[in-house]
């Protein structure tokens, strides 16, 4: 019984960069539950760490762990992560909302899809406290943001910022990268922009939505819940 492996000796973490997910799970448990936290506003940083001798609880190395970037570690053994969000620049006085979420799942892909959805309620929440309403200044860069409410039934917001008149396209494509529809063709003013997409001519099932502009694209995903 003494040589027996503990459960957290076959530990893992990882971290989904297009989530700013990082998450752990016990490898030797195929029925194991994936448990998680995403970091809600970027820039975003993780490290997976060993629990063991050398690991050094010092203020100076929690300090690493979190503005050192994504570290990742591939190790199976007691294992934890941290995650954080910034160095930001402030003024004096000035304050920033961030926001992380805690999420679980029985499969990664549950795992992902709590992770969006709270992605969309923290969408909701600042829209609802009108943190937006502060900033009414023409945006500085490019951005394409997660749809809200996401998973979604079957309407769903997709926001974008541009920071200087732009050629928009906003297209909508299935898992096989099939145009299913396009929503936005056509050239746009600086500022902040809200497109309602309604899906009820589709089936449920995981979908992307590209944004080009000519000097800028980029690609998220929604899911579609029946």
């Amino acid at each position: 019984m003494g040589d027996q492996a503990k459960p957290w000796e076959y530990n893992r973490t990882s971290f989904d960069t297009d989530l700013n997910l990082g998450f752990a799970w016990n490898s030797g448990n195929p029925s194991s539950v994936y448990c998680g936290a995403r970091a809600l506003e970027g820039p975003v940083g993780y490290n997976g760490l060993v629990n063991n001798l050398s690991l050094s609880l010092s203020r100076a190395s929690k300090w690493t762990w979190l503005n050192s970037g994504v570290v990742m570690t591939d190790s199976v053994a007691d294992i934890h992560f941290v995650i954080s969000s910034g160095p930001y620049d402030l003024d004096d006085g000035a304050t920033k909302m961030l926001g992380f979420a805690l999420v679980g799942g029985e499969s990664v892909l549950e795992l992902q899809t709590t992770a969006e959805a709270a992605s969309s309620k923290w969408t909701y929440i600042k829209k609802l406290v009108n943190v937006d309403d502060k900033n009414t200044s023409i945006p500085t860069v490019f951005t394409l943001k997660q749809n809200y409410p996401n998973p979604f039934n079957p309407m769903t917001t997709i926001d974008y910022d541009l920071p200087k008149v732009s050629t928009v396209l906003l297209r909508i494509f299935d898992v096989l990268g099939r145009e299913i529809t396009t929503l936005v063709n056509k050239e746009q003013v600086a500022g902040k922009y809200s497109v309602p997409f309604d899906a009820s001519h589709l089936a449920s099932g995981l979908y992307f939505y590209r944004l080009d502009t000519g000097e800028f694209s980029d690609v998220k995903k929604l899911m579609l819940v029946r």
